[in-house]
């Protein structure tokens, strides 16, 4: 918009040169300098060119240490001029050893001095982003809760880029990506990155950073769908970033711009990259823990909870029992020994994993289902009465009786 301003302004200054008493100085200057104005804010408003101060660390203190060095050397020859002249007795080399050590005793505080203020002016904001990325890589470096690190690294990028839409897509079950996090609790989306997803094949393939740009110019893009491309073009996206770990992708960060007016710096982007690749160690991290966590508490033959996780439970929920109400229903499969012998293990083992599917299906939410011992099962209720309780037995039983474990034209 201030593009179009600018232009239309030197427009008239160009159409008013036709006026001689009008189209000449200072009037055509003055429309020159709005439009440059115009054009100015735009390039700023838009970051096409960013301007910064060209002067590295190593260039100021050559400088700085040059100025001090000439400013030692007048003071030293000035020193000696002086001793000379009160003819103190000295000789030159003592002279020249005592000017130099109080030059440097005076000097020191202001090369200090110096010393603050450059990198307080000059890089300040790359010392204080450096600084956060190290808080960040602490604190996710001893968390293991998937939920806490995803919303520390968001939390982080929004403090980077002033961008608070920010989405997590994460690695489910299969070969997908689906949506696990925003930085608005409220904003979500409700697509998911399929395998064959361009940006899913580009992050196997490629570690840079996808733009908005490259969706109509990068020839990899070219062959995106069209519900694809309107569900990008819906969400406003400016950039994704993969999550790899040892080289596999595990998840991807989205981010969409704010408005149409701004987007983000190279630097910016590559701050956000370097906050990725440290998320997905912790990630994955978090991933092996909740993996190896959940193992340790579920029966690996019938998917649900095992009996070391059915006591503690059961030790939980009954610590209150005078306050909150809790029941408990034991069940077993009867004469299981006889159906091995007569069927096989493998078939005791198929009924085993029906009859537990069954009782989680009724219970669902409302019940915790553990496998108690080989073939009897125990499912804790919280804030479920006895007469529920009962009722949701009875179901059980009718649910398990309706299943058949009969599998590949078995008679079973």
């Amino acid at each position: 918009r201030p593009v179009l301003y600018g232009l239309f302004i030197l427009y008239i200054g160009m159409a008013l040169n036709v006026i001689p008493e009008i189209g000449k100085y200072p009037f055509d200057f003055a429309f020159g300098i709005v439009t440059s104005a115009f054009l100015m804010y735009a390039i700023y408003k838009n970051r096409v060119v960013e301007l910064r101060i060209v002067l590295t660390r190593a260039l100021i203190f050559t400088i700085l240490i040059t100025v001090i060095v000439a400013l030692i050397t007048l003071f030293v020859g000035n020193a000696m001029s002086y001793f000379g002249g009160i003819n103190s007795g000295l000789s030159r080399e003592v002279l020249t050893l005592l000017s130099t050590m109080i030059s440097i005793l005076l000097f020191q505080p202001l090369f200090m001095v110096i010393h603050r203020l450059v990198d307080r002016y000059f890089y300040q904001k790359e010392n204080a982003q450096n600084n956060r990325i190290k808080q960040f890589t602490l604190t996710i470096s001893n968390n293991l809760n998937l939920e806490n690190i995803t919303e520390e690294l968001m939390k982080v990028v929004y403090e980077i880029t002033g961008n608070d839409r920010i989405y997590i897509y994460l690695k489910n079950g299969g070969d997908d990506f689906t949506f696990y996090s925003a930085h608005k609790k409220l904003d979500r989306l409700s697509f998911v990155l399929n395998a064959s997803h361009p940006f899913v094949r580009w992050f196997r393939q490629f570690d840079d950073i996808i733009q908005d740009e490259f969706l109509d110019n990068h020839p990899f893009f070219k062959t995106m769908w069209d519900k694809e491309r309107n569900e990008l073009m819906y969400m406003r996206f400016e950039a994704a970033l993969p999550l790899k770990y040892n080289g596999n992708l595990i998840g991807i960060l989205l981010m969409s711009s704010k408005d149409n007016t701004t987007s983000m710096s190279v630097d910016q982007l590559n701050m956000v990259s370097t906050l990725s690749a440290a998320a997905s160690i912790a990630i994955s991290n978090a991933h092996m823990f909740e993996r190896v966590s959940k193992e340790a508490v579920m029966d690996s033959l019938t998917n649900v909870y095992n009996h070391r996780y059915f006591m503690d439970q059961l030790v939980k929920h009954t610590r209150n029992v005078r306050t909150q109400m809790v029941s408990l229903i034991m069940m077993n499969a009867d004469m299981l020994g006889v159906f091995n012998d007569i069927y096989g293990h493998y078939a005791g083992d198929v009924a085993l994993s029906k009859m537990a599917s069954a009782i989680q299906f009724v219970c669902g939410s409302r019940g915790i289902v553990c496998r108690f011992a080989s073939d009897s099962f125990g499912v804790i209720l919280p804030y479920m009465d006895a007469t529920a309780a009962y009722e949701m037995s009875e179901k059980i039983r009718v649910r398990i009786v309706s299943t058949s474990v009969a599998e590949n034209g078995s008679d079973a």
